[in-house]
């Protein structure tokens, strides 16, 4: 995968393995996984190996309903 900078300052969706999750991301002290940021505080950070990986796609916009 080619390197990626991230700030943590805008939100990623992440197409993992696992399955598709929102996130903020940052560098991670391994090149070979990134740091990912619940947008929630409640929730911990946590490592995803870059092999994981099928797609990250920047959120340019979200729009509720009411």
């Amino acid at each position: 995968m080619k390197m990626l900078s991230f700030s943590g300052e805008k939100a990623f969706v992440l197409d993992t393995i696992n399955g598709v999750i929102l996130k903020r991301l940052m560098p991670a002290s391994d090149p070979d996984k990134i740091v990912c940021e619940s947008i929630n505080p409640a929730y911990p950070p946590f490592e995803v190996n870059r092999a994981d990986i099928n797609g990250i796609y920047r959120v340019l916009l979200a729009l509720s309903v009411k």
